[in-house]
């Protein structure tokens, strides 16, 4: 899964520059905890807000949910164009994502970053030590979190979120899970390959007019479920054009090919 995200820093033209100023971390969940969906806020402001807020354990927050949520996956960015950031869950592999399937409802939020990419934390109820001269403030402080703004009223806010759904297998023993990738943002097409028993398995990607682009897999390989990754690079490591691309599969008892069409956003 790969989430695309625009940034910006809340003047009308963006020249503000805050999108300049480090990668956001997104946060995820299939099943947040009850108790932390906004349930105080919602009481004492008489809203049905669903909001959540990643394990946070600190008394601040008392006044928004009577519990944190501490099931939560978080990601940093690798890419950053622009005002543009991709945040890859890849769902298929990872052993934390084993409870993810389809019918879920995924919620995210984001916690804004500084150039260092460093989680920015602000203090939202301070006090000072010294209340004489109100120098050396103390508190707890806490990440600077992001949320959807979802009308014109600034008290309807939500998470942003998504449905998952079941991955549909093709014939033949390989399936193709994305077919279109952005080269320029990191997005990468995942091929999947059901091999029957052991045996010698080819997965190439080749242009229209046949061309080698790259070899994903050259060799012999155990019988069971293989993945294949291909990030719109050739063999050299630079993008190749937009376009059409195929990837070929061979080995024994396949013989399929898969279609990839590469943009540049």
């Amino acid at each position: 899964i790969s989430i695309n995200a625009n940034i910006y820093d809340g003047t009308q033209d963006n020249s503000g520059g805050f999108a300049d100023s480090g990668v956001p971390v997104l946060f995820a969940d299939n099943s947040p905890d009850a108790e932390a969906l906004s349930t105080e806020i919602n009481l004492n402001a008489q809203k049905n807000l669903r909001i959540w807020l990643p394990g946070l354990t600190s008394d601040v927050f008392k006044s928004f949910a009577t519990a944190n949520n501490s099931e939560f996956t978080e990601f940093v960015s690798g890419v950053l164009n622009g005002n543009s950031a991709t945040f890859t869950l890849p769902v298929t592999r990872e052993a934390q994502y084993n409870s993810w399937g389809g019918g879920n409802q995924i919620s995210f939020i984001f916690a804004l970053t500084d150039s260092s990419n460093e989680i920015v934390k602000i203090r939202h109820v301070p006090f000072y030590e010294n209340e004489n001269s109100y120098s050396e403030q103390g508190g707890v402080e806490c990440p600077l979190f992001a949320v959807r703004q979802v009308s014109s009223d600034i008290s309807d806010i939500d998470l942003w979120s998504f449905r998952l759904k079941d991955e549909k297998l093709q014939r033949g023993g390989v399936s193709i899970l994305n077919n279109v990738i952005n080269a320029n943002q990191g997005e990468k097409t995942t091929v999947q390959v059901d091999m029957a028993q052991d045996g010698n398995l080819n997965v190439v990607v080749v242009t229209l007019d046949g061309n080698i682009v790259t070899y994903l897999q050259h060799g012999r390989v155990s019988s069971g479920t293989h993945y294949y990754r291909w990030d719109g690079k050739n063999n050299s490591g630079n993008k190749v054009a937009r376009g059409l691309y195929f990837i070929r599969v061979t080995g024994s008892g396949i013989d399929e090919t898969r279609k990839v069409m590469v943009v540049k956003e």
